[in-house]
């Protein structure tokens, strides 16, 4: 069995003929090597043999993130500048409503894909290098020109294998995938993928019970996802005493896992292993570390910042200053003068085979986010961090996030961490806006005021807010996991009593 979804599966022989039939249709339509589709078919057994059938044609899928406005939506398809669109009857209505998606010249139904009759001039699979071109994806940046990452077919073979190694898939799994590319991965490596009832662009709507029964009847022994869909599945479980006995491995990923988190999962499954995976969509993944190693390593994030493991094998991970723009260097001499001591802060770095060399069409973004040294191309994390002596990696935070207070550079995950365990907060951050440093927290009750906050400030030597903000903090839209600090800033900007 190949793909899994309700009551619906494709075993691996039948996904290989819906695959031909798509690459027919497609073929038939216009569509050839080197020309890019506009993808918008969400999560299912049909996205994956439209996304093999694109390939078989020798053609490129671009994604934009169905939870972008409008305006970012014109400005990615603007930049793919795609030759066909393939989408829902939803999808094309958007279609309507937007000059730039309409001008893309093929346009055709996601309807076909559920057809099941095989056209007749099936086109040769198409022989490509490793460095065209397989998917491109947009993220959501709110400002800027859109940043896309440029994944060519040498770096999902990379990035599959890389995934292989540390995942270790066994020959009868079945995983229940909440990350779309993960499916990638499991069909590579011929395993049963398990698609569940949820929606990937709102992971905090995930129904918990749908899940678990899912996974009971599916009888899943794998998953890997974003940490808020297997915080719920957990609460579920605990207050319900259900447990998953087929469930032996969880991989989270995609945002920060606090020892909490890791406490609540391995209380939630003991029979399974609990594994956090930091990394990015330019480079996944970076470190792991088990739950029991984070719960026992890291009892203080406040004080050390958040433990995510030892860089894998397959990544080399270095620590440079901080220097705020673009980074270039003339030799791999000037490259290890930028290179900090361990234990020092500063920007984490990556390069590896399965680590992304180039965005597509954004030179602004290729010359901020790559160091290129000699012919190697050196990947910035933006995430602030340093190893210690033992090669463990630690996260301070977002580097754009920093701030100077008292002439101390202060990071936000040791001050988030902190400002977390306060009686009746349920998370917190530090902004600093028109020169006023702000506490903002999101209470879990009304019992608490700002002079709570600030005397707690004050005993813990932590910085001292000008003022404290009460409110409910937006997260990302991928994951629902991470703060979404321009939202966050935005919002409060527009606040009267702000002003």
């Amino acid at each position: 069995m190949a793909l899994t979804q309700g009551k619906r599966s494709v075993t691996y022989s039948e996904c290989a003929l819906r695959a031909q039939q798509c690459a027919a249709r497609l073929h038939k339509a216009g569509i050839g090597r080197g020309d890019r589709v506009l993808v918008f078919v969400p999560m299912s057994i049909e996205l994956y043999t439209l996304l093999l059938g694109i390939w078989h044609c020798g053609a490129s899928a671009v994604f934009l993130d169905a939870w972008a406005r409008k305006k970012r939506l014109e400005q990615a398809a603007s930049i793919a500048e795609c030759k066909a669109f393939v989408g829902t009857a939803r999808a094309h209505i958007l279609r309507l409503f937007s000059a730039e998606i309409s001008k893309i010249p093929i346009k055709l139904s996601a309807g076909f894909l559920k057809k099941s009759s095989m056209p007749a001039d099936v086109p040769e699979v198409a022989a490509l290098s490793g460095d065209t071109v397989a998917l491109i994806t947009f993220t959501t940046g709110s400002t800027g020109t859109p940043k896309a990452a440029k994944r060519t077919h040498a770096f999902l073979q990379a990035q599959h294998e890389v995934l292989t190694d540390h995942l270790q898939p066994q020959d009868s799994d079945i995983d229940m995938v909440t990350l779309p590319v993960f499916v990638l991965t499991n069909i590579a490596a011929g395993i049963t993928s398990y698609i569940p009832p949820f929606n990937p662009a709102a992971p905090e709507k995930v129904d918990p019970v749908k899940l678990y029964r899912g996974m009971v009847e599916n009888r899943v022994s794998t998953s890997a996802g974003s940490p808020i869909i297997y915080q719920k599945l957990a609460e579920y479980c605990i207050s319900r005493n259900r447990e998953i006995p087929t469930l032996r491995k969880i991989f989270l990923g995609g945002a920060p896992v606090f020892p909490q988190t890791a406490a609540l999962l391995m209380k939630a499954f003991p029979h399974a292993a609990v594994e956090i995976v930091f990394g990015s969509t330019e480079a996944e993944p970076i470190s792991a570390i088990r739950a029991e190693e984070l719960v026992k390593g890291n009892q203080s994030v406040a004080t050390e910042g958040l433990l995510v493991g030892k860089p894998i094998d397959a990544v080399s991970v270095y620590i440079i200053r901080i220097i705020d723009g673009p980074v270039a260097v003339e030799s791999e001499e000037q490259f290890n003068e930028l290179i900090l001591p361990r234990g020092e802060v500063g920007e984490i770095c990556v390069y590896g085979k399965h680590v992304l060399k180039e965005y597509f069409r954004n030179d602004e973004a290729q010359k901020l986010n790559k160091i290129i040294v000699n012919d190697t191309v050196v990947h910035r994390t933006g995430d602030a961090g340093y190893i210690d002596d033992e090669n463990n990696l630690y996260l301070m935070g977002r580097m754009k996030q920093r701030f100077i207070c008292n002439g101390t550079r202060q990071y936000l995950f040791p001050l988030e961490a902190s400002l977390s365990t306060i009686n009746g907060v349920r998370t917190g951050t530090y902004l600093v806006i028109d020169n006023s440093l702000l506490a903002v927290v999101e209470p879990e009750k009304k019992t608490l005021d700002e002079k709570n906050i600030q005397d707690y400030c004050r005993k813990k030597s932590m910085p001292v807010p000008d003022r404290v903000l009460f409110m409910k903090i937006p997260r990302d839209p991928r994951h629902n996991s991470k703060i979404d600090y321009g939202l966050l800033t935005h919002r409060i900007q527009r606040l009267r009593k702000y002003r």
